[in-house]
């Protein structure tokens, strides 16, 4: 969860001028993508993922593919900006409260 919000937090400091294809930020973003996606991935992770939806679990590996295997010309920036500024942060805050309990 750290090294996820660690992405988040440089992939949307520079606000959303500075997070453009091939930018530093952009490549963080995908890297938050791709490390949240891999919870899905772990059973170890599985005990703290139960209170999300399949729906938003699809939409993160989504996400995930188009970033590291379509290349960011399959990217539609304002939704992959949305995603990782207002949908992203509330669930890893979620299933850090989860890994706590």
């Amino acid at each position: 969860m750290d090294a996820i919000d660690s992405f988040l937090a440089h992939a949307s400091g520079g606000g959303r001028s500075a997070f453009v294809r091939n930018s530093p930020a952009y490549a963080t973003g995908s890297m938050a993508i791709i490390r949240a996606a891999a919870l899905f991935e772990s059973e170890e992770f599985a005990p703290f993922l139960v209170d999300t939806s399949e729906d938003v679990a699809r939409a993160i590996r989504t996400t995930r593919h188009i970033a590291s295997h379509a290349g960011y010309r399959a990217m539609n920036d304002e939704v992959f900006w949305t995603t990782l500024t207002v949908h992203l942060p509330p669930l890893v805050a979620q299933w850090r409260r989860a890994a706590d309990r």
